[in-house]
């Protein structure tokens, strides 16, 4: 029977005890411990695999061997999503979009690297795409600036100072995550009223949504219903494409429910526009002329980035950095950020539940302890991914291995750059789609989550 079967350490120590309490009871009562020991040893039968456990390379070459392909499907298209929302608001960064992306590769591997043995959690990290509406912004503010202090800020300082803006903004977030931890400010989140915090995830599927557009026709909602009858007719022809793209995202997870969908939406997606421009007698280098393809992501050495600060460090003034817009801006994004990663580490319980309580203040603590490592060497904000942590259990990773084998990857990529060129076969109304339809799936889930919660005069105030 079930029994026959050799049971693990921790079944045969919980008989042990069981059988102790057993044998204890039956001091006193004699049924008691005949009944007691019945259902104890049906309780320890039911959970006996109903298979041995294979060895642990078996293991190792059936699971967790497969989390650098399936890892690097899911979260290879958020990287360049990602640079594309920054290039797409700031077009004269589109020659330095490899060397945006090197940040965005390095620090998908280091923080992979440092959550395998730190974090109490069995995921990799995630960079958000709140980050980039932020860098964003941040990028067309300092345009401005300079444009109203009569002096161009041409492409090559506009780079030295998005990275060192990435990289003191990230340093920023993980130095308050750190401060949060020690003053146990998590504790004085449960205050929080719940249509505050319902607004606030509401208003970050906005900002998502938002750079969705500005990726794929290259102007936001706020130009877009400001302008909108300046506009091209190119411009609402794209927006368009963004719309119908974000649907088919949308309608796929009736599909494929798991982020699997999001490597197959691309994959379908970039075959039809291919299959369309043969159909038309389109060229590749009249579709890349035409804006159908992300620029730029040419190979170039992975050193570029450290280069450009080297190079133009003497020259910045981190003066830029201190007025009044840039501030005001930094602040805000980092209240947002300051917010929403305790709940995406407390949310990530239900996913993968570790072994005994989790101490959420130490998890905060070692994700600022990430993000100030990450931002001193010019990453980008991240924190714990949802989406790959639930493609690996589902394929059936389940050690530390696969979150250790896709750091490696991406920082394979990293350093190896001839791999990204690959990335521009995939159409920018793909990507944009997909950073739409993230948007909607996160607006959408809070509003009607909180429909279900609250009284109809607070929804309202949500809403608006």
């Amino acid at each position: 029977g079930p029994l026959a079967l050799e049971p693990s350490r921790r079944h045969i120590l919980l008989l042990g005890r069981r059988l102790d309490a057993a044998a204890a009871a039956a001091m006193n009562d004699p049924l008691l411990a005949n009944e007691g020991l019945h259902f104890e040893h049906q309780e320890f039968i039911s959970e006996v695999p109903n298979e041995p456990r294979l060895p642990l390379w078996k293991r190792f070459v059936r699971e967790d061997l497969l989390s650098p392909l399936l890892g690097t499907t899911v979260l290879l298209p958020f990287a360049a999503a990602f640079v594309g929302v920054i290039v797409s608001a700031n077009p004269s960064l589109a020659s330095h979009t490899p060397t945006l992306l090197s940040t965005v590769l390095l620090t998908q591997g280091l923080g992979g690297l440092f959550f395998a043995r730190f974090s109490t959690y069995t995921t990799c990290t995630n960079i958000d795409l709140l980050s980039a509406s932020f860098l964003a912004k941040f990028g067309t503010l300092l345009q401005q600036q300079a444009d109203y202090n009569g002096h161009k800020l041409c492409a090559e300082s506009l780079l030295v100072a998005m990275l060192l803006a990435q990289g003191a903004f990230t340093f920023l977030v993980g130095s308050s995550l750190v401060l949060v931890a020690a003053l146990d400010g998590i504790w004085y989140l449960r205050f929080l009223p719940y249509p505050v915090a319902c607004g606030f995830v509401s208003g970050i599927g906005f900002i998502v949504l938002d750079g969705g557009f500005e990726l794929g026709a290259g102007v936001g909602m706020k130009e877009m219903m400001g302008g909108w009858s300046t506009l091209p007719l190119e411009t609402w022809v794209r927006a368009a494409s963004i719309v119908v793209v974000g649907g088919f995202f949308l309608a796929l997870k009736t599909v494929i429910d798991n982020a699997m969908r999001l490597p197959v939406g691309l994959l379908l997606v970039s075959v039809a526009v291919h299959g369309g421009a043969m159909m038309l007698g389109l060229t590749a280098a009249q579709l890349q002329t035409n804006g159908i393809f992300l620029d730029g992501l040419q190979a170039e050495p992975w050193t570029a980035s450290w280069e450009a600060v080297g190079n133009g460090f003497e020259d910045f003034h981190f003066r830029t950095f201190f007025n009044e817009p840039c501030m005001t801006l930094t602040i805000s994004y980092a209240l947002l950020h300051l917010l929403s990663y305790p709940f995406y580490a407390s949310g990530m319980q239900d996913i993968d539940a570790p072994d005994g309580k989790l101490d959420l203040k130490r998890e905060i603590h070692m994700l600022g302890v990430a993000n100030m490592l990450l931002g001193c060497l010019g990453g980008v904000p991240s924190c714990h991914s949802y989406k790959v942590c639930i493609v690996m259990k589902a394929s059936g990773a389940k050690t530390r291995m696969w979150v250790v084998l896709l750091g490696c990857t991406f920082m394979f990529l990293y350093f190896d750059t001839s791999l990204r060129p690959f990335l521009g076969v995939i159409p920018k109304c793909a990507f944009g789609g997909l950073v739409f339809s993230l948007g909607v799936d996160f607006l959408s889930g809070s509003l009607l989550e909180s429909r279900a919660r609250v009284a109809p005069v607070e929804w309202r105030a949500v809403v608006f």
